[in-house]
């Protein structure tokens, strides 16, 4: 009987907590390369870095805070902290004399917009007179 009580209550439980905090499954989004990604305030975002050469990463704008990750070389962890529009661009340090920019930088274009939870009800539209 006390298994069964605890299995229910943990049930309960977890249940209670995936839909008072949104979907668990979706922990971070992965910014695309040279396609525009939209994140919500409070979203964790993921700048995968390419393997192949050192890149200098350059930020414009102020909508995302870098979220620290120890021991991550590869990867850099983003927050959007508030509203706006905010461009990544990587530049390789390492690149060759003659070398295109284009070929080897990488752009990376993000727009934050309100979170989910502090959007306004949708309010019914307003009937015109005949």
């Amino acid at each position: 009987m006390y298994r069964l009580v605890t299995f229910v209550a943990v049930t309960v439980a977890s249940l209670t907590w995936s839909s008072a905090f949104g979907n668990t499954d979706r922990r971070y989004v992965t910014l695309e390369l040279e396609q525009p990604t939209t994140l919500h305030v409070g979203e964790l975002a993921v700048l995968l870095i390419p393997s192949k050469c050192s890149y200098g990463i350059y930020e414009a704008g102020n909508v995302l805070a870098t979220v620290h990750v120890p021991g991550s070389i590869d990867q850099v962890m983003y927050r959007a902290v508030r509203l706006g529009r905010e461009t990544i661009v990587l530049t390789p340090l390492d690149r060759a004399a003659g070398d295109g920019i284009r070929c080897q930088t990488r752009y990376y274009s993000i727009e934050v917009i309100p979170s989910r939870a502090t959007l306004p009800p949708q309010l019914p539209r307003p009937q015109l007179p005949q």
